[in-house]
């Protein structure tokens, strides 16, 4: 067991699971607790992949399953997800979590949310379309619709929120983007890194 300050960078919306009832994917870098945009620049940056393109071409000879990647022409969508199975979903929180305790089934999201873009300097990059699935964007859609109870005004807010505001071209935006162990060959994004754009 080893003791260590980790700055977390990312964390996923919960999904149910039958092992464990329920799982988060965190991911953060090992370092000492830090604070302020130039600081956290300083521990993010260095951890910079080539692109997502490389990303790629690495998971297939590497166990990578986790990067950094600067996007280029990034765009925002998003479709209906598909339906659930309640009764399975049911079970998987069912069991026992930490202290013997059961957790409530979290509401999924109805939609799938997307971000999609190119990489600079990749020719042949036929871009790629890859999932959101980072806590902020389900607990934004959770908590806006009470605001926005029209669905159409509601999923635009969103929009706006995930590409207007944070993919603005007075922010420098970078994409972390993971994997999942049984399917290595598909990413997802797990968060925004959006420091303000130094000219």
């Amino acid at each position: 067991m080893e003791k260590k300050q980790v700055l977390i960078a990312v964390k996923a919306y919960p999904n149910p699971s039958s092992k464990y009832g329920e799982t988060v994917c965190c991911a953060g870098i090992d370092m000492e607790t830090k604070d302020g945009w130039e600081r956290r620049k300083s521990a993010i940056l260095p951890t910079l992949s080539r692109s997502m393109c490389d990303v790629s071409r690495l998971s297939e000879e590497t166990d990578l399953s986790l990067a950094l990647i600067k996007p280029h022409r990034i765009d925002f969508s998003w479709e209906k997800a598909g339906k659930k199975d309640n009764d399975k979903r049911n079970r998987c929180y069912a069991q026992p979590g930490f202290f013997d305790r059961k957790k409530d089934s979290i509401e999924p999201i109805p939609f799938n949310f997307h971000y999609t873009f190119s990489c600079e300097g990749e020719q042949g990059c036929a871009s790629h379309k890859l999932p959101i699935i980072d806590w902020e964007i389900g607990e934004a859609y959770r908590t806006w619709r009470i605001r926005y109870p029209e669905e159409k005004l509601l999923l635009e807010k969103i929009k706006e929120q995930w590409l207007t505001r944070i993919c603005s071209s007075k922010n420098d935006v970078y994409l972390f983007v993971g994997n999942m162990k049984r399917r290595r060959d598909i990413f997802m994004v797990l968060g925004v890194f959006y420091p303000p754009r130094i000219e």
